[in-house]
């Protein structure tokens, strides 16, 4: 039930900051936003900067800055709501090395060390098909040492017994 609230609330604006993080200017649909437009309007948080990303379901425009820290907020504000983890609580993330297990781990590990939350370990399961994950679990690996999170890799065939190839 939570993990549907904790989706539901916040998929928008994820999906845009996981696929476009680097890309600002596209909006939760894909479709180009109308850069010269909206650079010309200012965000309606800080009232400083130029905006980059409209929210179409609130019409508020938003900066990077600004934009990232929402992010950041509402995630805070859903861990609280549903109680979902307590101060000193060891929380593992499974983190298959895509961008949205890839950006849940960086919000989570920032909300972690700035709230001294409890600590994270990033979990990923290496099916053992050849040539299907040595990248993936490359990019895990560096991801969780720039972040500081320690990182298990798991094998499939240790957990259940087969292999998936």
């Amino acid at each position: 039930m939570w993990f549907k609230c904790f989706w539901k609330k916040i998929i928008y604006d994820f999906e845009f900051f996981s696929n476009n993080v680097y890309k600002l200017g596209i909006n939760v649909a894909n479709t180009p936003i109308n850069m010269k437009s909206l650079a010309l309007q200012i965000c309606n948080k800080c009232n400083k900067n130029d905006a980059i990303y409209k929210r179409y379901y609130s019409g508020e425009l938003l900066c990077k800055s600004c934009f990232l820290r929402s992010i950041e907020h509402k995630v805070k504000k859903t861990i609280g709501k549903f109680s979902m983890v307590k101060y000193g609580e060891l929380v593992a993330v499974a983190v298959s090395g895509g961008k949205d297990s890839l950006t849940l781990l960086y919000i989570l590990s920032h909300i972690f060390k700035l709230n001294e939350l409890g600590k994270l370990i990033a979990i990923t399961v290496d099916e053992g098909i050849d040539g299907y994950r040595d990248e993936s679990l490359r990019i895990v690996k560096e991801f969780c040492s720039e972040l500081g999170v320690e990182n298990r890799t798991v094998s499939y065939k240790e957990l259940f017994g087969t292999v998936m190839d």
